[in-house]
């Protein structure tokens, strides 16, 4: 069972022998619970053909059972929807969700709601247009006990959800109410409050949003979501659905689940706000107007199609005026408590479609400085579209993207990584466990043209991010160097290119003076170690027939040791066991005449560095 982080006498009420359930007395406007994960590096599963949920798991955490490295992920996104669990049977994901605990998921979204046909509600709120919402959700949510639950079994969200949550409720954290509820072609959802016919000064009607009904309806979800799980589950996380719409969240704000227009009586006393724990938000730079501007002058768009556009006025801009909504409606510690925000969907194509930014740079530049920039602005976890290319259902730009790159038949074909998913993953291996540093950064006092932050771990270490800001359209190439005023100049700092997670390459320069690009770097000072190596390995020649040479430079002694493993990691020779020696060139030759024509990785290591390098060998 999950570890109670507050007690109240509801809390404990459910421990007690046949006491069905607990039902709360307290809501998101009174109460809140602390976030207690770790930032969440995460995807969306997809659908694959010839691949379960458990092997798309494994793809995002990895899983030596399955031979599955992974993309180094810590959480996931399936969905419970009722219509798949009355059809197959509540339990038949029960095994997948152990499976998501096993292999280290924390913080793990379900997004629930979808009514069977059965329970699906037959009115026409949008003329035309049947409902998606759940039929009786205006009864009451509670009754005495009959049948055996303690929900009004006429109610059928509420009983969907108790069923839910017996099955699943140990292994969710965070229940997203529905999915994209707001989804609209309407331009009243981005318009401005300047607007008339806005969101923000009128309710959207039931043809405009993806629920076909009333904006109260959504709302009752929500109140119904914080009764039910709460009297289960009390840790847990009640989150709005991946909402896209700041004048949505602002239209819940101002509205109850009174089905008589939002208003306040006794029977319907709170606004939407007071269901809801986590503003849950999907966000699209590529298709959300971030990278264009009205240009009068040349009576046409002006375009600004690279990374630092689309993270800063697309991802952060978006998250920013969520923020603000709710804060302009009291969340802010006082006199409601803040909420807490997650991305469930976000992503930019790595191919170009029409306007639309596109590329492969881009959109692995995006995923390091979405991750980067969410833990710097407080956001709790980034679930990416999706785990691979082309997979069923994807259209147009949504077939590319993803971590890895068109998954084959099933778990037993080859699995290769996308730009995209090195990205992510050695990201996630190297700010694991670092939490975001102000004062750090502030320190840092970053030129104009250079961006970045400091994380820290519980040890005390820190680790900085930092890249120069890209600016031209559709172009991610650009330079800068920075004199890092953290170290001095006998210090060493250690430096992690992008794809470091599956090279394992990793630079130690002394001094201050970095060079940047449009991708992130990280840098990490060790110290006042010494460098071993003064310059960097000659390999040659490289590819090689019969035999290469090794030259290394020593300026201090250190023990060093060399290493050939294969393209799989197998370790293949030993070419210098562990050996002591005194500052001085050297040369070593590997005969590789009998070895098969292919790559092989050498790992050189002296003192406090490992250098690898890939060599060929090819017979001719």
């Amino acid at each position: 069972m999950k570890l109670i982080k507050h007690l109240s006498l509801y809390a404990i009420l459910l421990c007690l022998p046949g006491f069905l359930s607990a039902q709360v007395h307290y809501t998101a406007n009174s109460h809140t619970t602390q976030y207690p994960f770790s930032f969440g590096f995460g995807a969306n599963l997809g659908v694959y053909s010839g691949w379960s949920d458990e092997d798309l798991a494994a793809l995002i955490a990895g899983d030596p059972a399955k031979n599955i490295e992974g993309a180094s992920g810590n959480t996931v996104r399936p969905t419970l929807p009722e219509n798949f669990l009355e059809q197959w049977g509540y339990d038949i994901r029960k095994d997948a969700f152990n499976y998501y605990r096993d292999i280290g998921m924390q913080g793990v979204v379900a997004f629930v709601g979808f009514p069977s046909d059965a329970h699906r509600e037959t009115t026409e709120h949008c003329p035309g247009v049947r409902s998606n919402m759940f039929k009786n959700m205006y009864t009451p949510i509670w009754d005495n006990g009959e049948n055996g639950t303690p929900v009004n079994d006429t109610n059928y969200y509420a009983l969907y959800l108790y069923k839910t949550i017996q099955m699943y409720g140990d292994n969710v954290d965070i229940w997203e109410i529905s999915n994209e509820p707001d989804l609209t072609g309407s331009p009243s959802s981005y318009q401005g409050p300047e607007i008339l016919d806005s969101w923000w000064n009128r309710d959207p009607t039931p043809c405009e949003l993806a629920i076909k009904a009333p904006i109260q309806y959504y709302i009752r979800m929500l109140r119904i979501s914080y009764e039910v799980i709460k009297s289960e589950q009390p840790d847990d996380f009640i989150a709005l659905g991946g909402v896209g719409f700041p004048s949505f969240v602002d239209a819940l704000l101002r509205n109850t689940d009174n089905p008589d227009q939002g208003s306040v009586t006794n029977e319907f006393p709170l606004k939407g706000g007071a269901y809801f724990d986590i503003c849950s938000f999907h966000t699209y730079p590529h298709i959300d107007g971030s990278t264009r501007e009205w240009s009068n002058s040349a009576n046409g768009f002006v375009y600004f199609r690279h990374s630092d556009r689309t993270v800063d006025n697309g991802y952060i801009k978006s998250f920013m005026a969520h923020k603000k909504v709710l804060e302009d409606h009291g969340y802010t510690g006082n006199p409601f408590p803040k909420k807490h925000f997650i991305v469930t969907e976000t992503n930019i194509p790595s191919k170009q479609f029409g306007e639309y930014i596109g590329s492969v740079e881009a959109q692995r530049n995006y995923t390091m400085k979405v991750l980067l920039k969410s833990m710097q602005y407080g956001i709790q976890q980034v679930h990416f579209f999706t785990i691979a290319e082309e997979g069923q259902y994807f259209t147009q730009e949504f077939s590319h993207m993803g971590l890895y790159k068109k998954l084959g038949a099933n778990i037993q074909a080859p699995m290769n990584y996308t730009e995209q998913g090195v990205a992510f993953k050695t990201t996630a291996l190297l700010t694991k466990g670092y939490v975001f540093d102000p004062e750090k950064t502030a320190a840092l006092n970053l030129p104009l043209d250079i961006d970045g932050l400091a994380l820290k771990n519980t040890q005390g270490k820190y680790i900085y991010a930092l890249w120069a800001k890209t600016f031209k359209d559709r172009n991610e190439s650009v330079n800068a160097t920075y004199e890092i005023p953290t170290v001095d100049d006998n210090n060493v700092m250690e430096i992690y290119d992008w794809d470091y997670s599956i090279t394992g390459e990793k630079d130690a320069v002394p001094g201050k003076i970095l060079h940047l690009t449009g991708t992130p770097r990280f840098f990490k000072p060790i110290g006042q170690a010494k460098l071993a190596f003064e310059i960097r390995p000659i390999i040659g020649p490289n590819p090689a027939n019969i035999d290469f040479q090794v030259d290394y430079t020593l300026f201090d002694d250190a023990d060093v040791q060399i290493d050939l493993y294969d393209i799989l990691g197998a370790h293949i020779l030993s070419v210098l066991p562990k050996t002591y020696q005194l500052p001085g060139n050297y040369s070593t030759t590997i005969t590789t005449e009998f070895f098969p024509t292919g790559i092989y990785t050498l790992r050189i290591k002296a003192r406090r560095q490992t250098i690898v390098k890939k060599i060929m060998v090819q017979h001719f």
